[in-house]
């Protein structure tokens, strides 16, 4: 049914002409670095759901906290943590509040934590800077992200164009490369 789901939303976003924001559980994993299990198995829609996110020029809205959004409860080896639940909004939403992001609280009475969204989130300016590794830029997949997160239509002057689109394609590399890192995990030593 998800992809259903995402036919529906597609046609929802083509109807609408001003900012706006979905918000929810998209029971979606787009990145290995939002799943915690000892399954290595590859998740299955991911790229799709990633595709049809940059297709529909959704930017996913950072958030502050733990991590992961869903944990389905179990005990040891089969305790599985999902960032299911997540906000995404439309590309000149974020030239409007630029300050826009969640608030992620902990996993405590359901299966779900609660979120939040605040217009107004001040970021972290403390991060260190992620350098992405040169093997990153020669691989076919991620220069398939690039060109299409590079493709996202940017409305603004044409300095903010470019440092939105900049933006936007640094995020879906950096994730693109820690999915690569999670999933390749101690095959990364050999493959370096």
């Amino acid at each position: 049914m998800r992809q259903t789901v995402l036919e529906e939303l597609e046609e929802c976003i083509e109807s609408l002409n001003h900012p706006y924001i979905i918000v929810g559980d998209f029971n979606q994993v787009e990145f290995g670095v939002d799943k915690q299990s000892k399954s290595t198995r590859t998740i299955q829609g991911a790229y799709e759901f990633s595709l049809w996110r940059i297709k529909n020029e959704l930017v996913d809205i950072p958030f502050k906290g733990p991590r992961f959004t869903w944990c389905n409860n179990r005990k040891g080896d089969k305790r599985v943590y999902e960032r299911i639940d997540r906000a995404m909004g439309s590309k000149d939403l974020l030239s409007i509040f630029p300050n826009t992001g969640i608030k992620h609280y902990p996993i405590q009475i359901s299966d779900h934590a609660p979120f939040e969204l605040d217009l107004h989130l001040t970021q972290n300016t403390n991060k260190k800077p992620y350098k992405i590794d040169a093997w990153v830029m020669e691989d076919e997949e991620c220069m398939g992200i690039i060109r299409a997160s590079w493709l996202t239509t940017v409305v603004g002057t044409a300095a903010y164009r470019v440092a939105r689109k900049s933006a936007i394609t640094r995020q879906n590399v950096k994730r693109w490369a820690l999915d690569k890192r999670q999933r390749w995990n101690k095959k990364w030593d050999d493959f370096d």
